[in-house]
C-alpha cells in the first residue's frame, strides 16, 4: 500500500514539476541562451535519475562530470552542445516508480532520438510524448505499453523510425499514423492490432521496413502496397490476412525480405520484378499453381525461398449412400497444372491415383470412410498439398424396438442397459445391416410400474386368517409380495384385527328378595350383538335375580362371541348404605375440590377398597384412591359432572356397593 501509494506522489510531483517547467520555458524559448536550454535538460535528468528505483547499469554516474561526458553511449548532446538530443536506455536495468513512463524525460523539448526499449514499462504512453515534434527515432519495444494508438501521433511529423514492437497495444491501424510521411521504418510487431491494414498506407513513400507481423490483422493486402517503392521489407505473418496477394507487390523491386507466412492467403504473383534474398509464403492456400511459377520466374537463384508446408484444404462433405450407389470425387485445385500426382487414401490407407476417385458401386466396408487426397509435384518435391474430400457413410437402416419392461428390470440391448432411468435410446450398429450398412434400432421401453395393493380384515381371537397358505392370528400388517397381469411384482399387504370382546357390567346384589339386576355393556366388537343368557333371557340387563352365577354368550356382527360370567351375593341392608356405616362427603362436590372423602365405619385398617365412578351409561372410570388414616380414604373426583354411582369394592367381602354423588363443575 505504501509503495504504490508512493508511486502516485511521486508520478504526480514529477508531472507538476514537468509542467511548471514546460510553462517558464515556453515563455523563455525564443531569447532562452545555449547555457539556459542545457541547465534545463540537465537538471531534467538529473530529476529522472534520483526518482529511479533502481539504476541499473548506470549507478555509476557522475553529475560533477561535464554533461556529455556522464554516459556518452546513452545520453548525448546537440553538436553545439546546447542540449540534449540523444537519450538510449534499451537494456540499462534501470526501474521507475511502479513501472510507469519517466515523465522527466519529457521535458527534454529538443529529442530527436528516444529509446526506451526492455524497460520494462507499462501502462498507456503519456499524451505529452506528442508534444517532443523534433523527434525522429522512437523505440519503445520489449514493454509492456497497453492500449490504444492516440491520433495526436501525427504531431510527431519529423518521424523516421517508430518502433513499438513486443508490447500489448490494441485496436486498430489509425489514420493519424500513415501522416508521418517521412517515415523509413514502422515496426509494431507482436501486439494485439486488429482490423485491416488501411490504403492510405500509400502515404508512407518513404518507408523502407513495413513489419506487422503476430498481430490479428484481417482482410487483404490492399494494392496501395505497390505505392511503397522504397520498401526493403516487409514483414506480414501470423495475422490473419487473405485473398489474393496484391499483384502490385511486385513493382517493389527494392524488396529484399518478405514473411507472408501463417496468414490465409489464397493467390500470390509471379514476383519476377522483385529481387528478394528471403520469400516465406507457408502456412498458406497456395497451390502449385501459385507456387511452380513464383519459383521459376525468381530472379536471385540463391534466395531463400520457404513455401511449405501448407494448409489443408477442406472441401469436403459428409454424404450418406444408399447400398449400390455411385460417388464421384475429383482434385478442384491446380487444374492448370499437368504433372502434378495425385494419390488417394481413405482413413489414411491408399486406395488410388489419379485426379478422380470414383465408386461404381457403395458398399460400406470397402467404401466407406474419409477420403484425402495428396498432391505433389516433382518440381516441388517438399511440399504435399492435402485436401479433404468427403466422408462417406451407409445411410443407417432404421428400426423401431418397442418393448415393456417391470419397474425393478433391465434389459440389456447390443451392450447398452435399458431400465426405469433410460427408457429410450437410439443404436448405430456399424455394418450390421445389408453391404455393411449401419443399423439405426430406436428403442422405445415402457416401464410397467410395480403395484402395490391393501386389504382389510378382522378375525375373532383365537380363529385363525388364512392367506395363500399361510395362517395368521395375531394383529399387524403382513405383506406378500406376489406377480400381477402384467408379470411385474405386485407387493399386498393385509391389515389384520383382532375382534375381542370386552364387558363393563353394573351389578346390584341382592337384598334377600330376588332384587339382584345385572346390566352388561359390550365393546370391541362389531354391532348388533346378540346376547344369551343361562336364564334365557337375550337382553343385556336381566333383573329380578337372586345369588348365583350367571352365564353370558355374547355373539357380535362378525360372528366373534364370547362367553362371560357375573356373579350375584346376598347382601344385606339397602343398595344406599346407611350413614352410621358410609359417608361421602361434600356430596354435592364444588367445583373446587378435587378430592372426595370416603368414611366406613365397619372396615378394617387390613381390608382395602376398590373405587370406581359410574356415569349415566353404565360406564365405568377406575378412581384412584388414598389411604388417608384408619377406615378413612380420599378418592379423585371423576373429569365430568353429573350424578355418579361410587362403586365400592371391599376386599374379602361379597357386597359390592352403589353409592350416589352429585358432582358439579
Amino acid at each position: 500500500m505504501y509503495s504504490n501509494k508512493g508511486v502516485r506522489i511521486t508520478n504526480l510531483m514529477h508531472r507538476n514539476f514537468f509542467f511548471l517547467l514546460l510553462a517558464i520555458g515556453f515563455f523563455q524559448i525564443s531569447g532562452q541562451s545555449c547555457s539556459d536550454t542545457r541547465q534545463s535538460d540537465s537538471l531534467f535528468l538529473v530529476k529522472f535519475y534520483n526518482g529511479l528505483e533502481y539504476k541499473g547499469l548506470m549507478y555509476e554516474w557522475d553529475f560533477s562530470k561535464p554533461l556529455d561526458k556522464i554516459d556518452p553511449l546513452r545520453v548525448r548532446l546537440s553538436a553545439d552542445g546546447c542540449f540534449i538530443e540523444y537519450i538510449n536506455f534499451e537494456n540499462s536495468g534501470l526501474k521507475t516508480q511502479g513501472y510507469l513512463f519517466p515523465m522527466l524525460l519529457l521535458g527534454m523539448t529538443h529529442l530527436k532520438y528516444l529509446n526506451l526499449s526492455f524497460c520494462n514499462l507499462k501502462g498507456n504512453i503519456p499524451n505529452e510524448l506528442y508534444n517532443l515534434n523534433d523527434l525522429t527515432q522512437l523505440d519503445f519495444s520489449y514493454n509492456f505499453f497497453s492500449g490504444k494508438l492516440n491520433p495526436s501521433i501525427s504531431k510527431l511529423t519529423k518521424l523516421e523510425s517508430l518502433v513499438l514492437s513486443e508490447n500489448q497495444l490494441s485496436g486498430e491501424l489509425i489514420p493519424e499514423l500513415f501522416q508521418l510521411t517521412k517515415l523509413k521504418d514502422l515496426n509494431l510487431r507482436k501486439n494485439k492490432f486488429s482490423g485491416r491494414i488501411p490504403s492510405q498506407i500509400a502515404s508512407l513513400k518513404n518507408l523502407e521496413k513495413l513489419r506487422l507481423g503476430q498481430n490479428s490483422l484481417t482482410g487483404t493486402l490492399p494494392v496501395e502496397i505497390g505505392q511503397l517503392t522504397q520498401l526493403t521489407e516487409i514483414s506480414l505473418q501470423s495475422n490473419q490476412l487473405d485473398g489474393q496477394v496484391p499483384s502490385s507487390l511486385d513493382q517493389l523491386t527494392n524488396l529484399q525480405i518478405i514473411y507472408l507466412n501463417d496468414n490465409y492467403f489464397t493467390g500470390i504473383p509471379k514476383l519476377q520484378n522483385t529481387w528478394y534474398r528471403l520469400l516465406d509464403v507457408s502456412f498458406n492456400n497456395f497451390t502449385f499453381e501459385d507456387l511452380l511459377p513464383l519459383y521459376q520466374s525468381k530472379l536471385n537463384s540463391s534466395a531463400e525461398f520457404y513455401y511449405s508446408p501448407q494448409r489443408d484444404f477442406n472441401v469436403g462433405n459428409r454424404y450418406y449412400l444408399n447400398p449400390g450407389s455411385r460417388h464421384t470425387m475429383t482434385v478442384s485445385i491446380d487444374g492448370s497444372v499437368a504433372n502434378n500426382k495425385v494419390s488417394w487414401l481413405r482413413n489414411n490407407s491408399n486406395v488410388g491415383n489419379g485426379k478422380d476417385c470414383s465408386i461404381q458401386s457403395f458398399n460400406n466396408s470397402l467404401h466407406g470412410g474419409v477420403y484425402t487426397s495428396i498432391v505433389e509435384n516433382a518440381e516441388l518435391p517438399s511440399l504435399k498439398l492435402n485436401v479433404n474430400h468427403d466422408t462417406l457413410a451407409c445411410l443407417p437402416q432404421t428400426g423401431v424396438y418397442n418393448l415393456t419392461l417391470c419397474e425393478n428390470k433391465f434389459v440389456d440391448i447390443h451392450g447398452r442397459r435399458f431400465d426405469v432411468n433410460h427408457t429410450n435410446d437410439s443404436i448405430l450398429l456399424m455394418g450390421f445391416s445389408q453391404n455393411a450398412c449401419d443399423s439405426l434400432i430406436l428403442v422405445h421401453v415402457e416401464i410397467i410400474e410395480n403395484s402395490t395393493e391393501h386389504f382389510y380384515s378382522k378375525i375373532c381371537k383365537g380363529m385363525p386368517f388364512e392367506w395363500n397358505g399361510q395362517l395368521y392370528f395375531e394383529r399387524g400388517v403382513y405383506p406378500q409380495r406376489l406377480v400381477n397381469q402384467a408379470g411385474c411384482d405386485s407387493v399386498v399387504y393385509l391389515h389384520l384385527e383382532i375382534s375381542e370382546l370386552k364387558d363393563n357390567a353394573i351389578i346390584q346384589n341382592d337384598l334377600g328378595n330376588n332384587s339382584g339386576t345385572i346390566e352388561v355393556f359390550i365393546t370391541d366388537g362389531l354391532p348388533p350383538y346378540q346376547y344369551h343368557w343361562s336364564t334365557g333371557s337375550n337382553q343385556s340387563k336381566i333383573t329380578n335375580l337372586g345369588p348365583g352365577i350367571y352365564q353370558l354368550e355374547v355373539l357380535d356382527a362378525n360372528q366373534c362371541s364370547k362367553k362371560f360370567f357375573y356373579e350375584i351375593r346376598n347382601q344385606t341392608g339397602s343398595v344406599v348404605p346407611a350413614e352410621n356405616l358410609i359417608k361421602v362427603y361434600p356430596n354435592p362436590v364444588p367445583g373446587d375440590v378435587e378430592m372426595v372423602h370416603f368414611f366406613a365405619s365397619e372396615l378394617t385398617g387390613d381390608e382395602k377398597p376398590s373405587f370406581f365412578w359410574v356415569n349415566s351409561l353404565g360406564q365405568l372410570q377406575s378412581a384412584k384412591s388414598i389411604h388417608e388414616s384408619g377406615n378413612e380414604w380420599l378418592i379423585q373426583r371423576p373429569d365430568q359432572t353429573g350424578v355418579f354411582l361410587l362403586r365400592i369394592a371391599i376386599s374379602g367381602r361379597s357386597p359390592m356397593v352403589y353409592f350416589p354423588v352429585e358432582i358439579f363443575r
